[in-house]
């Protein structure tokens, strides 16, 4: 299940790729940019830890006029309530996006995305007494505003990430159920 998952996504993500460029006069751009922010576990996960910060790198490439593909790195730290330890995370992913505007110099210049990706869960400290490394697939969905200046990107956007097949709290929180949320802010350059 978990490899056709997969395929579909990264099959999706390479036909969105490919969509022509025709529409527009210019070439193809991709966007590098890093992001910071604040970020931390809901539904069943949220009384068992604490907001943390968050940080990461994306690449977005932009080959249509309303859409756009994004390859991310995303990495949290999060506080585990009553010890002295936390649960980091570090996850790739990959987005579709789809803008409401084709015009680039647009500002700002919403959209949203959704993807997959997976996650890889580690405890420290003391935490690790409680929460086990886990591996769980990620189903991200934002909403965001990007502003761009020249060569120069910026923007801000709220992500909430569905977390499945996670059994990282199994020790504290037998059958749990929950998500990410993250409000973050990005600068970068386009080329």
């Amino acid at each position: 299940m978990m490899r056709r998952i997969l395929f579909v996504c990264a099959a999706a993500m390479a036909a969105l790729l490919a969509c022509p460029a025709a529409a527009q006069d210019e070439e193809p751009e991709v966007i590098f940019s890093l992001r910071g922010g604040l970020g931390g576990l809901t539904g069943d996960f949220a009384p068992l830890t604490s907001p943390g910060f968050e940080w990461g790198a994306q690449a977005v490439a932009l080959p249509a006029g309303l859409l756009a593909a994004e390859a991310n790195y995303e990495g949290s730290s999060n506080g585990l309530q009553g010890l002295d330890g936390s649960v980091v995370r570090n996850g790739l992913q990959a987005l579709g996006r789809l803008y409401t505007t084709p015009n680039r110099e647009a500002a700002p210049r919403p959209y949203l995305a959704g993807g997959i990706g997976l996650g890889f869960y580690r405890p420290t400290r003391e935490a690790s007494l409680y929460i086990d490394d886990d591996t769980v697939v990620e189903l991200p969905l934002a909403a965001g505003l990007e502003w761009n200046q020249g060569v120069f990107v910026g923007g801000v956007r709220a992500t909430f990430t569905p977390l499945f097949f996670e059994s990282f709290a199994d020790d504290l929180a037998p059958g749990a159920q929950g998500g990410y949320f993250a409000v973050s802010g990005s600068v970068g350059a386009s080329f």
